[in-house]
């Protein structure tokens, strides 16, 4: 989206973050000017120049965060500025001045593709570099670990006047040789070391270590230090608090521009989930933790209280929230591995629910649940029994003075005032009774209504889960190991128990999900690896049903389902005819063997080889035909025609030679099998045959050779024994 010169309502809701209705109002309080809307549909649209500067500003802020959103996280580094322009600055400032160009031509990118002025798209750009959203080179961000719009500004105008060496600074140049604490090497850097390590250190501390680091050299005096040190501690207040305190700097400075709701305009669009230790102490001495929900359009809240944050617990938590609110479009959660866990993850995928994992350490990025947890803890808390406080500092402040009152109390001869703290269960209820009637009905400062109206009045329709028991099974915990099982021939082993059903006959040895009863252990249920519901199994032994009942029920089932895949098989193997392949493969190779042999006969005709001979050789020539036995002499023609007259007289002429009779085991393949034919037609017919021919027979048919031709037979019928002539007597 680029910045356009108007806008229609609807484009101003999304861009601003409020309902249309609320658009029109702010239109008629800040006298926007509108025209016709020359698109199909008529209606009107807002001039962008009638509006305050600051609502400008807020569009095209927003525009530029959608863009930034959208580009791919890992951004090339531009070409524009690169080390080698560098050359002529010392090595320790190079990087920094080439990290600073780095941004300065990734802003440059960034405003570019949105459209929008220098200004707003310097600010966004900041900002979500600050996030982390913008990816740099881990080298660039440790020296440019954040920047600020004004600092951009003045890195951009300074490459323009001066050129990229103007960034490399002039970090310490000031101070150098007016001072001691600057002009001593190593000695500012080791107060810095001192303060960052010992925030709270004095500098009369530092000066006694001082005074042993740096022995013989002239050190400053006290006052000198104290000064320094403060100075150094305003300059870099927010550095150190990041460094020693990092909830302290996220709560006191860190960025917290634009709204995390901003877009939301349906229930259940989005929701926040988090888990939080409880600020008091129940019944039984233990400190539970509180698993909160929220839908951050509505507002409306959950709390479910459990013995620590698990993965079942989140789960109890969602089902309850599911039945209240409605199916979520997306949840924002934890990175804890109870969040992440296999159970939950595999819980919302197949409620198709999209998860939004937070990144480690970053609450900021689920900031509704957060406040809503700070309301519940220090709004209400405070007045239950058992309240420890919201820290440390509270809870021992609050332990002294409960020591101190029983002590008085004691003293005075009074009944030590015995302190009734709440059950689990009881403070379950108040947490209900708190989320139903005094936080959902309480008008919210930023919707203007209570969550429960918001919810009322919200825009989309809501997705009800209506089967209750389906949503339990889909919720019930997995077995150990991800509740993957593989089925052995006597079931599946869960929970050191072994369950078994008729209907895992058939999938012996196959991978399946299992997810145990939690209200009856004798039973579990079994889903295939896509989600699949496959049966439900029991384990005999807690069940009470007869074992050999069970199996006898499965290996019926195994029977059945097997032998439908057998038959399967065979009828694949019937139509097939894989025997056949070994003769087609031989054929195959046949001819393309004969190819490469033309091939290459064609290539070796073009040029003849070349004779290759030594003076050994042709003596050896000479030698062979000596040795060579000599043959008769042609006849001549004369000696012909008596031959011929000669046999003319004496032999008879034009009659065949008799074929010579060869034995059973003398027979080529195709002869062979063309005998086996034969015989196997006496057969049929029941005409007598020899023993020698039934045992040649018999033994021929059990060979692989026997069914190999006979594919090819199959095949191609009584063309096969074209041109045979076989002596062997039948």
């Amino acid at each position: 989206m680029t910045v356009k010169d108007a806008y229609i309502t609807r484009e101003l809701s999304e861009l601003l973050g409020i309902a249309p209705k609320n658009v029109i109002a702010r239109a008629k309080r800040e006298s926007w000017t509108s025209r016709p809307l020359s698109a199909r549909g008529g209606g009107n649209e807002w001039l962008l120049e009638s509006m305050p500067e600051a609502t400008r500003h807020t569009i095209a802020t927003a525009i530029a965060s959608r863009i930034a959103q959208g580009k791919s996280p890992a951004m090339p580094a531009p070409a524009l500025f690169t080390v080698n322009t560098l050359a002529r600055v010392p090595e320790r400032k190079r990087e920094r001045a080439a990290a600073r160009a780095l941004l300065v031509s990734m802003a440059r990118e960034f405003g570019a593709a949105s459209g929008t002025a220098r200004t707003s798209a310097h600010e966004v750009f900041c900002h979500q570099y600050n996030q982390g959203v913008i990816s740099v080179p881990d080298w660039a961000r440790r020296l440019v670990p954040s920047v600020c719009r004004a600092s951009l500004c003045n890195w951009e105008d300074a490459i323009l006047k001066k050129g990229v060496a103007s960034l490399a600074g002039r970090h310490g140049q000031h101070r150098k040789g007016k001072g001691v604490i600057d002009a001593t090497p190593g000695m500012a850097d080791y107060i810095v070391s001192e303060i960052i390590e010992f925030y709270e250190v004095s500098a009369a501390s530092v000066m006694e270590a001082l005074e042993a680091r740096f022995e013989g050299q002239r050190l400053p005096d006290l006052r000198t230090l104290q000064r320094w040190m403060a100075r150094y501690r305003a300059d870099n207040e927010q550095v150190i608090k990041k460094i020693q305190n990092p909830d302290g700097w996220r709560s006191k400075y860190q960025s917290a521009a634009g709204s995390r709701s901003a877009g939301l305009t349906r229930a259940n669009q989005l929701w926040e989930m988090d888990s939080s230790p409880t600020d008091v102490i129940l019944a039984d001495g233990a400190r539970y933790t509180l698993l909160g929900c929220i839908d951050v359009s509505t507002r409306r809240g959950m709390l479910h209280l459990a013995r620590t944050s698990s993965a079942q617990g989140v789960c109890s938590l969602l089902r309850r929230a599911l039945l209240a609110f409605g199916v979520p479009e997306s949840i924002k959660m934890d990175n804890g591995s109870d969040y992440t866990s296999v159970q939950v993850t595999t819980v919302v995928h197949d409620l198709s629910i999209v998860p939004d994992w937070c990144k480690p350490f970053t609450p900021e990025e689920k900031p509704h649940i957060e406040r809503f947890f700070r309301t519940f803890q220090h709004g209400f808390c405070v007045r239950l029994p058992g309240f420890i406080g919201h820290s440390v500092a509270d809870r021992k402040a609050i332990e002294s003075r409960r020591s101190f009152a029983e002590r008085v109390s004691r003293k005075s001869g009074e009944n030590e005032a015995m302190e009734l703290r709440y059950t689990p269960e009881q403070f379950q209820e108040i947490c209900d009774a708190w989320c139903r009637d005094n936080y959902n009905e309480r008008t919210h400062s930023e919707l203007g209504m209570s969550p429960n109206d918001a919810a009322a009045l919200a825009g989309g329709a809501v997705h009800s889960i209506t089967d209750e028991r389906a949503l339990d099974i889909l919720l019930m915990p997995l077995a150990g190991n991800g509740g993957k099982r593989t089925v052995s021939k006597k079931g599946l082993r869960v929970e050191g128990g072994t369950y078994n059903a008729a209907r895992l006959g058939g999938l012996e040895r196959a991978e399946v999900l299992v997810r145990r009863d939690e209200h009856d252990a004798g039973y579990v249920y079994v889903f295939d690896l896509d989600g699949l519901f496959l049966c439900r199994a029991e384990d005999p032994a807690l069940t009470g049903v007869s074992l050999r009942e069970l199996a006898l029920a499965r290996k019926v089932r195994q029977k059945a389902v097997i032998g439908e895949k057998v038959k399967e098989a065979k009828r694949i193997v019937r139509e097939q005819k894989p025997q056949e392949t070994v003769a087609l493969i031989l054929d195959h190779k046949a001819r393309q063997a004969e190819s490469k042999r033309v091939a290459r006969a064609a290539a070796s005709a073009s040029s003849e080889p070349e004779a290759h001979t030594t003076p050994a050789l042709d003596q050896a020539a000479i030698a062979a035909m000596a040795s060579a036995p000599k043959g008769p002499a042609p006849m001549t023609p004369e000696e012909e025609a008596a031959r011929a007259a000669f046999e003319a007289r004496y032999y008879l002429t034009n009659i065949p030679e008799p074929e010579p009779e060869t034995t059973l085991q003398d027979l080529t393949g195709r002869e062979a099998f063309w005998m086996a034919t034969k015989l196997e037609e006496k057969i049929r017919d029941r005409e007598p045959m020899r023993p020698e021919q039934v045992k040649w027979l018999h033994g021929y048919q059990s060979s692989h050779y026997y069914h190999s031709w006979r594919a090819q037979y199959d095949r191609f019928g009584e063309a096969l024994f074209d041109g045979i002539k076989v002596a062997v007597a039948l």
